[in-house]
């Protein structure tokens, strides 16, 4: 909820081509698969893309499960979890088990209706893998798996082992991260670079929206016409990221809306003592502060 209009009935803004390139690589699904990778920062949309993506498909299985962050690292599994629990839903428990054939209850550890007894978790993951390529045998199947910064080992797993399965089955695996939580030490950042490099792996980064885009998105949001001067200081407040757009469009106030606020000082906070002095200093000088005078005022490490 943004300014009191439901987000959902905000016109998706700035990313046409993005969800016309998303159709077109699903219609292509043949006798082979398509894996995409959908990235972008913090707000740039990925969840609207893949919702109104998924909200346009027809005659298709969609299955949808999403990484969590706990707080103190990846929760286990959610994203499979959740992919299960869809799955049940679109086509019953009987026919999910007989698809996962004899290792089913291992499939218990997470959806407990799906098993007969107790199973065995360390095949969970060949289970799931065979489970989902035995489906797309018969079913036009696709499976989202959003959110993959904050995943497990075993749902990076899956979902590498499942890309790699698209390449000869009639799969679509369409995946999504945050570009910005995928630093070099990343465990995610080798197993993309191994799907890269076997070729498995369509890569779709979302841009910034342009200063039009903005403009649109905010009067979209605001429901009434802004002046000329308002939307091009959301635009340049916003730096084209739809999220942070939204929210200044939805506040009127002189301070940052709370909500952009909040997201803000949560990556604040995650800095050391020293990134966090220098970040006020910083902010101090408005957007851009030259070198030179940061090298003057600031008496930390260069």
């Amino acid at each position: 909820m943004i300014g009191g209009m439901q987000i959902g009935r905000v016109p998706l803004v700035g990313r046409q081509a993005d969800l016309d390139a998303l159709r077109d690589e699903v219609d292509a699904v043949g006798a082979e698969g398509r894996a995409v990778v959908v990235s972008g920062d913090a707000g740039m949309g990925k969840t609207r893309l893949l919702r109104d993506f998924t909200d346009s498909l027809t005659d298709v299985v969609v299955v949808r499960g999403a990484c969590v962050d706990s707080g103190s690292g990846p929760a286990p599994l959610t994203a499979i979890t959740d992919l299960l629990r869809d799955l049940v839903d679109a086509l019953g428990v009987e026919a999910v088990r007989e698809a996962a054939g004899p290792g089913a209850d291992a499939l218990g550890v997470l959806v407990p209706a799906l098993a007969d007894s107790a199973g065995d978790a360390e095949r969970l993951a060949d289970v799931v893998v065979e489970l989902f390529s035995q489906l797309a045998r018969t079913h036009r199947l696709v499976v989202i798996i959003e959110d993959l910064h904050w995943a497990d080992s075993t749902t990076s797993e899956i979902a590498a082992r499942l890309v790699r399965r698209a390449a000869v089955l009639p799969l679509f695996v369409l995946l999504s991260y945050r570009t910005d939580d995928v630093g070099r030490a990343h465990p995610l950042r080798p197993v993309l670079a191994e799907l890269d490099r076997a070729r498995l792996l369509t890569h779709r980064p979302l841009e910034r929206l342009s200063p039009a885009e903005a403009g649109a998105l905010a009067t979209a949001v605001h429901g009434d016409a802004l002046a000329p001067g308002v939307l091009n200081d959301i635009a340049a407040r916003s730096e084209g990221i739809p999220f942070y757009v939204e929210e200044l469009a939805s506040f009127t106030g002189a301070r940052l809306p709370v909500s952009l606020r909040d997201v803000l000082l949560l990556r604040y906070e995650r800095l050391d003592a020293e990134a966090r002095r220098f970040a006020r200093v910083l902010a101090t000088g408005g957007v851009e502060v030259e070198h030179t005078v940061l090298r003057d005022v600031f008496d930390g490490d260069e």
